[in-house]
């Protein structure tokens, strides 16, 4: 279960950085590891609105007719280390516009056709890596995609602790 953080004073710069942008994730940890990262999914789902939350469901201004792609994806490193896990939820209707083709990461491919019009951050939070496990813990964070069309996607990241350090 995430933790929320609170203060980042006394995380590493590179995380305090990380978490706190406001811009594209892969592009910044691209820059930090100095490497092109790719999207590998893992599975990808078609659910109803009532399988969301009803306060993430509003944030995501989705009627309970409407319905979300469920997406879990990893950001590799040309070596294949993990960089982060991601759950993504989009739009059904919008869907086949969104998906990124291949193993474009989802950011780059809003970016690179002018999808998206912003982001708004949610939250910052501890967890485990990997999920479920508890094995080490790490960061991650969750925000919205405000897409152009007035749609929003949830995003939730969670960073590899070797990469991307905890404390």
């Amino acid at each position: 279960m995430p933790v929320p953080l609170g203060d980042l004073s006394d995380l590493p710069a590179t995380t305090r950085m990380l978490l706190a942008a406001d811009g594209s994730t892969t592009a910044l940890l691209e820059a930090l590891l100095r490497a092109p990262l790719t999207a590998v999914v893992d599975r990808q789902e078609t659910h109803t609105a009532n399988s969301v939350p009803a306060p993430l469901r509003e944030m995501l201004r989705t009627a309970r007719g409407g319905g979300y792609v469920h997406r879990h994806s990893r950001l590799l490193t040309p070596t294949e280390q993990v960089v982060s896990i991601n759950l993504v939820l989009l739009p059904r209707q919008e869907a086949d516009a969104l998906i990124p083709p291949g193993q474009r990461p989802l950011g780059r491919h809003l970016t690179g056709n002018r999808l998206a019009a912003g982001r708004e951050a949610l939250g910052r939070f501890t967890a485990h890596w990997p999920p479920r496990s508890g094995l080490e813990p790490c960061v991650g964070k969750d925000y919205l995609i405000h897409l152009r069309s007035g749609a929003r996607i949830y995003v939730r990241e969670l960073f590899n602790p070797c990469l991307v350090a905890p404390r």
